[in-house]
């Protein structure tokens, strides 16, 4: 056994070591695992309340993904398209959004929008929210930039161009589109 606690708990010595615990009776030994178990369910609940002070649980959404005007929009039931979001606290927001492509059609054509849960600050709109990741399945991975276009949509943003169904390449079946953002809620 290793001599070194775990998360700082001792390990419990069965009398192995008389001088440290003294003869260990089936009774003590019973106690000191109850008590050891009392220990954890406290250390669990402190760990669940911190949690929960965190912010909300986590509430699914899909979101709106439509295109510019002068575009033709894409088709989400050709695709798998999901998202989430939580609040952590009254002034800010976490949403992730996913895109995966089921086919090469129906990615529509033109500079791609994805819709918030909810409408946030115009303050939020002024800069950068958060990142998002692109997939070009079997060559190759893109970075970029998400940035609000309203105050419920969000566009994005690869290698100082906009996103869009051949931009920065033309999406087919297995490509992804993901974001990570953090807002400010209106």
């Amino acid at each position: 056994m290793p001599s070194t606690p775990v998360f700082g708990w001792p390990y419990l010595d069965l009398g192995t070591d008389p001088l440290t615990y003294g003869a260990v009776s089936g009774e003590d030994a019973l106690l000191a695992v109850e008590a050891t178990v009392a220990d954890v369910n406290t250390r669990l609940a402190t760990v669940e309340g911190v949690a929960s002070e965190l912010g909300d649980a986590w509430t699914a959404y899909t979101p709106a993904w439509t295109v510019v005007t002068l575009g033709t929009n894409p088709t989400p039931a050709s695709h798998s398209v999901t998202g989430r979001w939580r609040k952590i606290d009254a002034r800010l927001a976490v949403i992730e959004y996913l895109i995966v492509g089921l086919t090469s059609t129906g990615w529509g054509s033109g500079v791609y929008l994805f819709g918030l849960p909810f409408a946030i600050t115009t303050t939020s709109r002024d800069m950068s929210v958060g990142s998002g990741h692109l997939l070009d399945t079997g060559v190759q991975e893109y970075g970029c930039v998400v940035k609000p276009a309203s105050t419920t949509t969000l566009r994005m943003y690869a290698n100082t161009a906009n996103v869009s169904n051949s931009s920065p390449f033309t999406l087919s079946t297995g490509d992804q589109i993901r974001g990570s953002i953090m807002v400010e809620p209106a």
